[in-house]
């Protein structure tokens, strides 16, 4: 893989001046505790044996006896990067472990609910390299499925970082796993299915300058219907008509203004409101 190649590369640099994300001495506050003794063996794992291979072996060993210690430590990591190697030893590493994209969801995930700008940011970033989008592609979010059962089972929403990205990402693929979560009914389940393809045919004629004006009813009849919806429809409806704000009605703004859930009204309040 291309980070494999390039963290290869990178093994026979000098290090680089610290990272601008990272500063030196810095921590993320502390959503996942930093485990020092595993930034140790992380970085002993960096430094080739004599035949040229990474020793992996404690790592390996510890992802077996810790499944979920592991990923939550290499972004610590990259977050902490003193240089370019460092920056990469994330991919790097997650490549040549016994690591799949869902190890990486499940540990990657609680750095969203971070205070910082730049923790949520490395977080998302390194998520969207483990979707499998593409130009045309919607990002993959069946990793994402089980922590939003969690959540449901818990009776609880899913964790608001993790919710807001990932609407803020692709609302469409968002509702579509929200509704495999949460809807039952028939019928509701078809109509969000059918608010979901008029929607992305809508971004992708944007996208590529067709005409919108043949769509512009069926879309406008859709965002009415998800803003009657459940909370996460209604957030859906949000974030699209945030993108294409030629369809939104004062009406709408206003009950977007004081809907009851914050992650929907966000983007639509003041500051101070929306605290």
């Amino acid at each position: 893989m291309i980070s494999t190649l390039l963290f290869a590369a990178a093994l026979t640099l000098p290090q680089a001046a610290p990272v601008a994300q990272a500063p030196l001495g810095q921590d993320p506050v502390a959503v996942v505790a930093v485990d020092e003794s595993i930034q140790q063996e992380i970085r002993a794992a960096l430094t080739p044996s004599g035949d040229g291979t990474l020793p992996l072996a404690d790592l390996r060993a510890l992802h077996r006896t810790r499944p979920d210690a592991l990923v939550p430590q290499l972004l610590h990591f990259s977050l902490r990067a003193r240089g370019t190697r460092d920056a990469m030893a994330f991919g790097a590493l997650v490549d040549r472990l016994p690591l799949s994209s869902s190890d990486v969801v499940r540990g990657v995930v609680p750095f969203l609910e971070s205070e910082e700008d730049r923790v949520r940011s490395r977080a998302a970033g390194t998520l969207a390299q483990f979707e499998d989008a593409g130009p045309n592609r919607p990002p993959r979010y069946e990793d994402y499925a089980e922590l939003v059962r969690a959540a449901k089972r818990a009776g609880e929403a899913p964790p608001p970082g993790l919710t807001r990205y990932l609407f803020e990402r692709d609302p469409g693929q968002a509702l579509l796993l929200f509704q495999r979560v949460h809807s039952t009914d028939r019928d509701e389940r078809r109509r969000i299915l059918w608010a979901e393809h008029v929607l992305r045919d809508l971004n992708f004629r944007k996208q590529h300058a067709f005409p919108t004006e043949d769509v512009r009813e069926r879309v406008d009849a859709e965002l009415a219907g998800l803003l009657q919806g459940s909370w996460w429809m209604r957030l859906a409806a949000s974030v699209e008509l945030e993108r294409h704000p030629e369809f939104l009605r004062p009406e709408w703004r206003r009950r977007l203004e004081s809907d009851p859930v914050a992650l929907v009204r966000e983007r639509w309040s003041t500051p101070a409101e929306t605290r």
